[in-house]
């Protein structure tokens, strides 16, 4: 779905959004504050918040959502954490071979529990995805396929970052994670300046179908062009005081979700994760500070951390 133009996007994106509501969504938000909770327990005062929380959380609820076997979870994520590299616009030849091979392991497996869905169906959005219609249509078994390794990826590592890249900003800024101490009503808000400040997907890209002429430069049909979801949520024209953390930011129209019909399908669930986390978490640990030097992941297109390490002080 991420590739295609209208009509084809319009018909696959119609018909996974009635199995994909913000409703059915938000009925998750129980199941994942019981995650959050059951992850939380098992740190104590000094831990690294990447492996220990930001990393488990998205794939946990994406595995519930698609009702994958608790078996099967971690060779989910691992698969999933290989699939960064196939949507990183600049890599090696080794790396896109690793994407790929994420890529065909994933596929294989959605191949193989697809097939049990379909003799034995669920209420699981796996099952939903094979037999949802809109007006009589329906996804074939491989854009099923195809859309659960979206699914899986898109709310996954995107998510992964949003937590970490939030944290870090937090922790960097004290004064305004005082401000959501003192009112946490304002989480909301807070994750959508989050998501502008430091955006987990910096690039996405796209192909000219016509002559096109963007500020001085004109473009030729089939130039691919470079969009700097980054840049945008720091334009001057757009935010005021760009560079400054406000997690009361009005009128936030960051981009870090897309735009327009590729808008983020996922959108909904990530911004109640990171809500749901980085609440508890300041709940839980009042104290809480960095314990050694972030490390940031070698990629570009994602950007987020590799580690994090926090403790809780006094």
């Amino acid at each position: 779905m991420v590739s295609l133009d209208l009509p084809d996007h319009t018909r696959l994106r119609r018909i996974v959004n009635k199995a994909f509501t913000p409703r059915q969504v938000e009925g998750l938000r129980p199941r994942i504050e019981a995650i959050v909770d059951g992850l939380l327990e098992r740190v104590d005062g000094r831990f690294e918040l990447m492996e220990s929380l930001a990393r488990p959380l998205p794939v946990e609820v994406i595995c519930e959502m698609l009702a994958v076997p608790a078996g099967d979870r971690q060779f989910i994520r691992a698969c999933s954490a290989e699939l960064t590299y196939l949507f990183e616009l600049v890599t090696s030849v080794e790396r896109r071979q690793t994407g790929l091979r994420g890529w065909v392991a994933l596929t294989t497996y959605f191949e193989e529990l697809s097939v049990e869905r379909s003799a034995k169906p669920g209420d699981d959005l796996l099952s939903m995805l094979l037999v949802v219609e809109e007006a009589g249509d329906r996804l074939t078994r491989s854009e099923v396929v195809s859309m659960a390794n979206l699914l899986l990826f898109a709310g996954h590592d995107t998510t992964i970052n949003l937590i970490g890249n939030g944290v870090l900003a937090l922790l960097q800024h004290p004064n305004e994670l005082a401000r959501l101490r003192e009112d946490p009503g304002i989480v909301g808000s807070a994750v959508e300046e989050l998501l502008r400040f430091d955006s987990p997907v910096q690039f996405v890209s796209r192909v000219t179908k016509t002559d096109l002429d963007i500020g001085n430069r004109h473009l030729r049909p089939h130039d691919v062009v470079l969009l700097c979801l980054g840049a945008a949520n720091r334009d001057p024209d757009q935010f005021a005081d760009p560079d400054r953390l406000d997690l009361g930011r009005a009128d936030n129209r960051h981009v870090a979700f897309g735009g327009g019909p590729h808008f983020c399908l996922g959108t909904p669930l990530a911004r109640i994760e990171g809500a749901v986390l980085v609440s508890r978490l300041f709940d839980r640990f009042p104290r809480l500070g960095l314990a050694g030097e972030p490390r940031w992941r070698d990629t570009s297109t994602i950007r987020g951390l590799s580690t994090l390490p926090l403790a809780a002080e006094g």
